[in-house]
């Protein structure tokens, strides 16, 4: 199976416990989890919405987040990660992905011009660990 996942979304994953925006986002989230468990499943990086936010109440009918500049900072986000991962527009197995990812983000220093200005941050069990 293929997921499309926007690229600061590969650092959510990690650090997901279960929260979101709504009963449905969460539903979803669960199963994207459940399927990246699964390395041999094939992932495609972008930096749009994805997979994941297709049930966020926060994106709009035209696949933006709602308010603009949120939209923006999301964008950059995922920018700043495509520009770290070589050969971002393949696509990658689950495993290959996650573990370089792992190797390019690996300490608070690193994780926080991405995650610093993250709602979820309190509760995100990956940037947790480097505190």
């Amino acid at each position: 199976m293929k997921i499309k996942l926007r690229a600061h979304h590969l650092l959510c994953l990690q650090g997901y416990q279960g929260y979101g925006y709504s009963d449905e986002f969460v539903k979803n989230m669960n199963y994207i989890v459940k399927i990246l468990k699964n390395k041999n499943n094939l992932v495609g990086l972008c930096n749009s919405a994805d997979d994941i936010c297709k049930f966020c109440p926060n994106l709009n009918e035209k696949g933006f987040c709602k308010d603009f500049r949120t939209n923006e900072n999301i964008v950059l986000m995922d920018e700043t990660i495509l520009s770290k991962i070589q050969n971002s527009d393949k696509e990658f197995q689950t495993d290959e992905l996650f573990k370089e990812i792992n190797n390019i983000f690996n300490s608070k220093y690193s994780l926080k011009s991405i995650c610093g200005d993250c709602g979820w941050i309190d509760k995100c069990l990956f940037y947790q660990k480097f505190l």
